[in-house]
């Protein structure tokens, strides 16, 4: 077997199919293609060929596969050919070819917008309509009632004034043709008509002797309840302050001024009842005020403790030493301090609660419960320490120097926060740090030789550190 042909030159066509016959010789695709089906072999003449069953050789079939798609690749190539330079030469036609169906699909999704647009504006729109229909409705209806009202209001006015005209045409008849002393007869009569309308006429207020002549039945009876209440509330507030202090009677509006007499408060857009519930609410609160600084002064005048007597003298030895020292730097920061002042809130001297939410009043009235507060809570533990035993402490003398010296810095620490620090913030030279410091550092000395020389110091220590502690927890949970 060979790989060209035996027939034909293979240097002129080399690259031409083979075919391979039953005999071994080789032979050109396309010329075996041109023979009949059954044809003599031409190289040696020995026999006859089949042309399928040579072409169903193993061999055959590989090269007739390739020449097969040989021509599928000619084929295709010539056909591609022209279509890709078409589209390459017109890009419209390519770029439209491929948006056609995405364009196709924005305007049907444009179309169902606009349809459901339509028929919601139309909903809407009929449903307002609607509305305004019912509205003209109900107002028709209302307005033929007020009508109605209207007249049968201005025929009862008419009916009414139709009759106390004919009595009064009655009564002036009647006073014209009789004589006085048949007149007052007639009028002390209590059967006689004219005597029970000369009783209208001129009936006044049991309460307040108003005359009531001019006003129907209605607004009598209203007038004679809104006095027997004000009666009513004079008399529940005499019973109130039946103590001996003295009660002071509202007047009417237009007697008085239009703010109130404790609090001065506008009270122009309140009613006269309001007016009165306002101020005696302010009165009872005056009273609680004046009881609780009674509560006060009767607290301040007893016997104050030994340790707070030492207390206000190292305050006052405090306050001497730091004007001395700090008096010039003072004056050269004055206008600071007054901007940092400003700027500071404003918080209670006893439980450190803010007070820039609350009227001068109230302000007043919180400080001095809380000041009352603690003052009987100092004097509970007084009477709680007095009737306490002495307790002999089994330490040696070494180790009771050590907590005495340890206890007595922490009281004047204690001391100078609890005691000093009101005093100090009230002063004008709170804002000097080099000085406080100073000053702290004197406290401190200053404290110690005074609890040195005081045998009694050491003995207070303990109450106050718990009284301390028991004002702290008690403010804690309030504050909660």
């Amino acid at each position: 077997m060979s790989k060209y042909c035996e027939n034909c030159n293979p240097i002129n066509e080399p690259d031409l199919p083979i075919i391979v016959l039953p005999c071994g010789y080789s032979i050109c695709y396309d010329e075996i293609i041109d023979l009949p089906d059954n044809f003599d072999c031409m190289f040696c003449s020995n026999h006859i060929i089949d042309k399928y069953e040579c072409f169903n050789m193993q061999r055959n079939k590989s090269t007739l596969r390739e020449i097969e798609n040989k021509n599928h690749e000619t084929n295709s190539s010539n056909f591609k050919s022209p279509v890709l330079n078409k589209n390459k030469d017109e890009l419209d036609y390519f770029v439209n070819e491929h948006i056609s169906s995405i364009l196709r699909k924005i305007d049907q999704k444009r179309e169902e917008l606009k349809l459901k647009l339509n028929h919601q504006i139309d909903e809407y729109s009929n449903e307002l309509v609607l509305e305004l229909k019912n509205y003209g409705k109900e107002y028709k209806k209302i307005h033929l009632k007020c009508c109605k009202f209207k007249k049968d209001t201005l025929e009862k006015k008419k009916q009414d004034d139709s009759a106390l005209n004919k009595k009064a045409s009655v009564s002036s008849s009647v006073l014209n043709n009789q004589t006085p002393s048949s007149l007052s007869a007639t009028i002390n009569d209590p059967l006689n008509p004219m005597s029970q309308l000369f009783q209208t006429l001129t009936e006044s207020c049991i309460f307040c002797s108003k005359p009531l002549g001019n006003l129907n039945s209605f607004n009598r009876k209203m007038h004679i309840e809104n006095c027997k209440i004000r009666k009513n509330l004079e008399s529940n507030l005499q019973a109130a302050n039946s103590d001996g202090t003295k009660v002071e009677v509202v007047q009417d509006p237009d007697e008085k001024a239009d703010n109130c007499v404790y609090c001065n408060k506008s009270f122009v857009k309140l009613k006269t009842f309001h007016r009165r519930l306002h101020l005696d609410h302010c009165k009872l609160k005056k009273r609680k005020l004046k009881e609780l600084n009674n509560q006060e002064i009767n607290l301040e005048t007893q016997e104050e403790p030994i340790v707070s007597q030492e207390i206000s003298e190292i305050n006052s030895n405090l306050d001497n030493e730091y004007i001395d020292q700090g008096h010039n730097e003072h004056v050269s920061s004055q206008n600071e301090k007054a901007q940092m002042s400003l700027d500071t809130p404003e918080l209670c001297m006893y439980c450190s609660r803010s007070l820039d939410n609350l009227s001068t009043f109230n302000k007043n009235l919180h400080t001095d419960r809380c000041k009352i507060k603690q003052l009987k809570k100092a004097e509970a533990e007084q009477s709680k320490q007095a009737n306490r035993n002495t307790r002999k402490r089994a330490k040696t003398s070494n180790n009771y120097d050590i907590n005495e010296n340890n206890q007595n810095i922490q009281y004047s620490e204690t001391q100078y926060d609890l005691t000093a620090k009101a005093d100090f913030d009230s002063s004008e030279n709170l804002n000097d740090d080099l000085t406080i410091a100073t000053i702290a550092n004197n406290s401190t000395d200053y404290s110690n030789h005074l609890i040195e020389t005081s045998p009694q110091v050491s003995h207070e220590y303990d109450s106050i550190n718990s009284y301390d502690n028991h004002i702290f927890k008690d403010e804690k949970n309030e504050y909660i």
